[in-house]
């Protein structure tokens, strides 16, 4: 009877597979929709893709190949039309999709994976504030503190450094003392924060979730590895650190900087008099305190990579800031940093090549179903579009692949000046699009100003061996190798 029945249900399941993988491929609403042949049967072309880390990738190569618009997996398509993904991402009308929902902390929800636009309203009232441009400017001293503990702990580390780990305990100190109104003192102390660590346990889960099935991520929650473990009690502990932070807020409305944790203590709704949950304001700092740390840590990395392999732009951008800061010792302002054209141009180059969230952002059609690229897609389609496409169009960003911080620039009255072509600049989106963009910009950009003028203007850069456009591809923060070596300059 056992072996009747095991044959029995493989020929049933082997029935299912091909009755749905026949339908996604024949009837499916999707089907008209071009695509690599295999992403018309099922979801399985895709999770290959992601357990492979290889997805945004994939998702360009097929836009090469397929066009504007392709079918990436059964209810799935990503579009690479400027027009199409202005429709999608301007306002609330295309929703986020469930695989935001991962980024809960204890089934609560905070601005990132919320798709409700009354809630994200909500989080934004008390939590934009203290990333305006006026209170970061309050930030600069602070800032500028542990840039000057960053050069010499460079000094005492020797000049090859694993430059991805040191830019993440720099970006956070940043972040911690500028925004959170804290102190974690890791660039200074050369001591790593228990968070950090985490932060890549947590980005493996995150990465896990939405390629695995249900049940085989369910499968390995419950494998007493110590290892697994410890990637998937990582949320619970970011809480905890967030829970801490909070502890610690100062409810001080007479301070001179807003921080988010003080902001959220104080903040009353003047409409109805409320105070946000504690719970809820542990979420959001447990979501900033991931995001706001790993995001800027990517950028600065390829970017100062970029400097490190193109030489002529590094010599260029060494006499500009030579130029405007004739003493090394002294760490300008934002402001000042920004009104150097080629800084800001380099910058910007930086975050085409290599946005901080490059990868397909998934958002849903709406009731009634919408057309793109002259195809009808039915509402529930989960629609997405990549920066890391858009940023490479060749129609609009010639000779897409290569550094070329010139094509931010322009010669006005004999004078090198900034210019945002605006062909250009609807096809760049480094961090989001509309209401859904990312609320900490201004802080990512305030800390590329300031730690790329330094690291620039102190140091000649070279790659260390082993860093190479090999060891840079990966769609997976955790698993990119970034070493370079900083000598001092006189």
């Amino acid at each position: 009877m056992a072996p009747s029945f095991f044959v029995f249900a493989s020929i049933a399941i082997l029935v299912w597979c091909l009755a749905h993988a026949g339908y996604n491929y024949f009837f499916s609403p999707l089907s008209k929709v071009p695509a690599p042949r295999t992403a018309h049967l099922g979801d399985y072309w895709l999770l290959w893709q992601g357990v492979r880390f290889n997805r945004c990738f994939t998702v360009d190569e097929s836009f090469k190949t397929h066009g504007p618009i392709v079918r990436i997996a059964s209810n799935k398509v990503a579009v690479n039309s400027i027009p199409n993904i202005q429709e999608v991402y301007r306002g609330h009308n295309y929703r986020k999709s469930d695989w935001y929902k991962g980024f809960t902390f204890d089934g609560l929800h905070n601005n990132f994976s919320t798709d409700d636009p009354k809630f994200h309203a909500f989080i934004s009232k008390w939590s934009a504030p203290p990333f305006r441009k006026d209170n970061l400017v309050k930030g600069e001293p602070a800032a500028r503190r542990i840039l000057n503990q960053f050069t010499r702990r460079v000094k005492l580390s020797g000049p090859r450094l694993e430059t991805v780990s040191l830019f993440r305990l720099l970006a956070l100190d940043m972040m911690g003392a500028i925004v959170l109104g804290c102190d974690f003192r890791q660039v200074e102390t050369g001591k790593t924060h228990p968070c950090v660590l985490d932060i890549d346990r947590f980005m493996i889960d995150k990465q896990l979730l939405p390629y695995l099935p249900g049940w085989a991520y369910w499968t390995l929650r419950c494998i007493p590895l110590q290892a697994l473990r410890s990637v998937f009690e990582s949320g619970p502990r970011f809480l905890k650190y967030a829970a801490a932070l909070y502890d610690d807020a100062v409810e001080d409305e007479s301070s001179e900087r807003l921080n988010i944790l003080s902001n959220l203590k104080n903040f009353v709704d003047p409409k109805t008099g409320e105070s946000p949950p504690e719970k809820l304001v542990i979420s959001q700092a447990a979501a900033f305190l991931f995001a706001g740390a790993d995001t800027t840590t990517v950028s600065l990395a390829y970017i100062v990579w970029e400097l490190a392999r193109t030489p002529a732009v590094y010599a260029t951008l060494r006499a500009a800031l030579e130029a405007a800061i004739p003493d090394p010792d002294i760490i300008p302002g934002v402001q000042e940093l920004r009104d150097i054209p080629y800084l800001a141009a380099v910058i910007k180059e930086g975050l085409r090549l290599w946005a901080p969230g490059q990868s397909v952002l998934e958002r849903v059609v709406p009731a009634g179903g919408a057309s793109h690229q002259g195809i009808y897609l039915p509402a529930g389609t989960v629609i997405a579009g990549q920066a890391y496409s858009s940023h490479r169009r060749e129609d609009i960003f010639p000779d897409p692949l290569v550094f070329r911080p010139e094509r931010w620039l322009k010669e006005i009255d004999g004078k090198q000046t900034l210019y945002e072509d605006p062909e250009m600049l609807a096809a760049y989106w480094p961090f989001g699009i509309g209401l859904r963009g990312c609320i900490g910009r201004p802080l990512a950009e305030m800390e590329l100003h300031m730690i790329i003028a330094t690291v620039v203007r102190r140091f000649k850069i070279k790659p260390a061996p082993g860093t190479n456009e090999k060891s840079m591809r990966s769609e997976c923060t955790v698993y990119f190798f970034c070493s370079l070596t900083l000598y001092q300059t006189s």
